[in-house]
């Protein structure tokens, strides 16, 4: 009986034990990992998911991208949508938000550079090598972003605008909602040529740059990045800002095309 009494008695501390550890273990399991949503302009999608996993595996903070143009991107936060940090193809966007309280002015850093260029299939027949050479018959689809949500699109009228072309192809415009779409057009051939930035040919070997934008011909092409002001997660999203400015983020922007923006 002795024997039973001491067995039992360590049996139910065992158990007790268990049930204890198995608890502490929910409890452990239940606990919020820091979550951070980042939006951010289209032509920046393969180079953010790089660098998502790369800070997620440094960290343990988990980010969620939501990818998509500026303009897009601008209104969901005007609507209260839970945003952490922005990064814009456009200088615009942000300002407007800083204008309305949306954007911690004091956050915002510009961060990258691109150009804007001109492309056509890789196997494309027609003699595309300059702006003008789109006006020739050979030509009868160009694809183009929105130009009044689209930052690409935007640079893109400025430039025909400012070459007197805007108008005289007018007619031969395909319209797309951000640039990944243009440069889909073009992969497709559904476009005979394409306005993109230089980045986007650096992930498509079916598509080459027929001719480059002159940096006078656009307001400057400026990506900055800043945090919301509606965040519940301002120091995790100032760090995340921080390690966009990093050594090992500025490789990966410069693997994808992008230039630095200099301080």
């Amino acid at each position: 009986m002795r024997g039973f009494r001491w067995r039992a008695k360590h049996v139910a501390v065992l158990v007790i034990f268990t049930v204890l550890s198995s608890l502490t273990g929910c409890h452990r399991g239940a606990l919020p990992e820091t979550e951070l949503t980042v939006s951010a302009a289209a032509s920046l999608l393969d180079a953010v998911e790089d660098l998502k996993a790369a800070y997620e595996e440094e960290t343990g903070v988990n980010v969620i991208l939501n990818v998509g143009s500026s303009g897009a991107l601008r209104r969901q936060i005007e609507q209260g949508a839970p945003v952490d940090v922005f990064v814009s193809a456009s200088v615009q966007h942000v300002e407007e938000l800083v204008e309305q309280g949306k954007i911690e002015g004091e956050s915002v850093v510009p961060l990258l550079t691109n150009t804007l260029v001109l492309i056509t299939p890789a196997s494309a027949t027609t003699r595309v090598k300059s702006f003008y050479d789109l006006t020739d018959d050979e030509v009868k689809r160009i694809a183009v972003a929105f130009p009044d949500s689209v930052p690409v699109g935007q640079y893109t009228r400025e430039s025909l605008e400012h070459l007197n072309l805007w108008e005289v192809l007018y007619d031969k415009f395909v319209f797309a909602k951000d640039v990944r779409q243009v440069l889909s057009y073009v992969e497709g051939e559904n476009a005979e040529a394409g306005f993109v930035y230089k980045s986007d040919v650096s992930i498509s070997s079916k598509v080459k740059v027929a001719a480059e934008a002159r940096s006078s011909w656009h307001q400057p092409i400026v990506y900055p990045a800043a945090v919301v002001a509606s965040t519940d997660h301002k120091e995790e999203a100032e760090a995340f800002l921080n390690f966009l400015q990093s050594r090992e983020a500025e490789t990966v922007f410069k693997q994808y095309g992008f230039s630095l923006r200099k301080k």
